[in-house]
């Protein structure tokens, strides 16, 4: 492992919080690289800027800084994102110094994960037609820098799930979201039932988790829902997503109380 890529799995380790990138800074002035430098610190001052502004009106500085940045991107970014598949470059876009990669297929995450991790953190990571290649993708290495796990749209089901569970490699996963889908195509959609709410319920390598999401399933019933909520295994929960679900079934049509529940289902990933 490189100097530089050792950098980048501290950021990956710590992906909140700036020192770490402005040590990246310093590291690319002390070896000629002033310009990357120069737009790392810039990033992480306007974001910084922008936080405490509240979501109000942006700051003069905030603006300057912005524009000072986008400038240096713009002069840069070939060299910047050298090595890189051009696939990776569509929808991707810089954050406090860094490019965000998240949306992928399952074959370009095989393929080129390596790659992508070598230039940047890999947080957030939203997956799509993975059918077919459960094993690889769940038993993959580079799922370990993932905090953040989407499998929306992603063909995934009950086994898939089974298959996820057994992956030693999501220990950090906080937010795993398993929608029917967004696209509305259903060649695309990912498709469980209460037996994927159980393995949840019962799995043991996720211990981080505390956001899970299972909107648009109407297999799911409150029979699956109250497993998750009972486990001592998801005692951790703190906000459980449902919609579309099927009332009925094993679990009644009368009220569950969802302890660590919540209606708000996690964003959806930025793919543009």
């Amino acid at each position: 492992m490189t100097e530089r890529e050792r950098l980048i799995r501290a950021i990956e380790a710590d992906p909140d919080d700036d020192a770490v990138r402005l040590v990246y800074a310093d590291w690319c002035e002390e070896n000629g690289d002033a310009d990357r430098a120069r737009f790392i610190r810039l990033q992480c001052e306007s974001t910084r800027l922008c936080a405490e502004s509240g979501g109000g009106e942006s700051p003069a500085e905030w603006e300057r800084l912005q524009d000072e940045a986008s400038a240096l991107q713009k002069a840069n970014v070939k060299p910047w994102t050298a090595g890189l598949p051009r696939w990776a470059l569509k929808d991707a876009w810089f954050d406090r110094g860094f490019l965000v990669i998240m949306s992928m297929t399952a074959s370009q995450f095989l393929a080129d994960g390596a790659a992508v991790r070598s230039h940047c953190p890999l947080d957030a990571l939203w997956l799509r037609l993975v059918r077919g290649k459960e094993e690889a993708v769940f038993g993959c290495e580079h799922l370990a820098a993932v905090r953040h796990l989407y499998l929306d749209d992603a063909q995934i089901t009950d086994e898939g799930v089974a298959i996820l569970t057994r992956n030693p490699h999501l220990r950090r996963v906080r937010r795993l979201s398993l929608n029917r889908g967004f696209t509305g195509e259903p060649k695309d959609a990912t498709k469980l039932t209460d037996a994927a709410c159980f393995t949840l319920a019962a799995a043991n390598n996720l211990p981080a988790l505390a956001k899970l999401s299972l909107c648009g399933h109407k297999k799911i019933t409150l029979s699956g829902i109250r497993a998750i909520t009972e486990s001592e295994r998801r005692a951790g929960l703190t906000a459980l997503a449902v919609s579309g679900m099927d009332h009925g079934g094993p679990g009644g049509g009368g009220a569950v109380p969802l302890p660590r529940a919540t209606p708000d289902s996690p964003a959806r990933p930025r793919s543009g």
